[in-house]
């Protein structure tokens, strides 16, 4: 009697999962165009992208990771960017976004690439 509930609950398990996989089929067939569709912008991850609006976003997150890993701080104020304003205040500042972690670790290129990445999945996936 045990036995054939415990059976009959793996089943249902399985099925469950097999209905959840069905219903996630579109978002990983999505989340694969949007990698293979990216490809040529993240390869070579470490290497940057020549234009002014990616040079500027490197530096801001340059100033985040300097600034956490060197100070163990947020940067407030920098003289680094059009000759010193307070950081804090700039709209596109990342110090608050919870994805410079992925600038944190691998660094300013190679983090806004993967943060690029990950925004163009969340917006195909709406």
């Amino acid at each position: 009697m045990i036995a054939s509930r415990a059976g009959s609950r793996i089943n249902m398990i399985k099925q469950s999962i097999k209905i959840h996989l069905n219903l996630l089929y579109p978002e990983i067939i999505l989340s694969v165009m949007v990698i293979v569709i990216a490809f040529p912008l993240l390869w070579p991850l470490r290497s940057p992208i020549l234009s002014n609006d990616f040079l500027m976003h490197c530096t801001q997150h340059a100033i985040v990771r300097e600034a956490i890993l060197k100070y163990r701080t947020l940067s407030l104020e920098t003289v680094a960017l059009g000759g010193g304003f307070p950081t804090i205040a700039n709209p596109e500042n990342p110090d608050l976004n919870p994805l410079v972690v992925l600038s944190i670790i691998g660094g300013e290129v190679a983090g806004l690439k993967l943060i690029y990445l990950v925004y163009a999945i969340l917006a195909g996936l709406g």
